[in-house]
């Protein structure tokens, strides 16, 4: 026999294979006789396996770059640190700073935590939560979340909501501000392009009633 076979003896099947057959996969049989399919095994999502940022290419790069790389820059020169202080300050390395602040990389939420506690050592809890909460904001759909197996304790969810609060205070005025400078400028615009009719001069008997002023010599 060059080919492989089945058989039915006493009741049974029995599957005949030889090695030039290609592989055949096993059923199980249930309890009620049936063949049920073979089972596949899952890939559990995983997150990041480490703090390392993500590469990025193109216009992503000059969003990150005018987006998150300034906020970095901003805060870092306003305590008049250099790239080598925040690296020793966060625990990173000296490449990862510099490729944040040229957008050449996509970070995580851990990485935006450590560059606000470095940023804001000298600060309140509720503080440090708001610049971590700016950088993710800067970040945009580039951030990388990390797959937490517990949830972050009360005090730390508490504090967040504080600063989400501050964050959207600070928004809703800023709005106002536009708002109202809109309104300006839109005042503005309309005197510019619908300007008042003019004047016409006015005669003597409108500007004296009364009759011509005496002039003594």
């Amino acid at each position: 026999m060059t080919e492989g076979g089945t058989e039915e003896v006493a009741g049974r099947t029995i599957t005949i294979t030889f090695p030039d057959d290609p592989p055949v996969t096993r059923a199980r049989v249930s309890a009620a006789g049936m063949a049920e399919p073979p089972a596949t095994r899952e890939t559990p999502a995983r997150g990041p396996k480490s703090d390392r940022p993500g590469r990025v290419t193109g216009v992503e790069q000059h969003q990150l770059r005018g987006s998150l790389g300034w906020l970095i820059y901003g805060e870092r020169a306003a305590r008049g640190w250099s790239q080598e202080v925040l690296a020793e300050r966060a625990r990173v390395g000296l490449t990862t700073v510099r490729d944040l602040e040229s957008g050449r990389v996509r970070p995580s939420d851990r990485m935006t935590r450590r560059l606000a506690e470095a940023l804001g050592f000298d600060r309140d809890p509720v503080s440090v939560a708001v610049l971590d909460l700016r950088f993710q904001r800067a970040a945009g759909d580039s951030l990388r979340r990390w797959n937490r197996r517990r949830p972050p304790r009360v005090a730390v969810q508490r504090v967040y909501e504080q600063a989400r609060a501050v964050l959207d205070a600070e928004d809703a005025e800023r709005r106002a501000q536009a708002d109202e400078a809109g309104m300006f400028v839109a005042e503005l615009l309309h005197g510019l392009t619908n300007p008042p009719e003019p004047s016409r001069p006015m005669s003597p008997a409108q500007a004296w009633p009364g009759g011509w002023p005496r002039v003594r010599g």
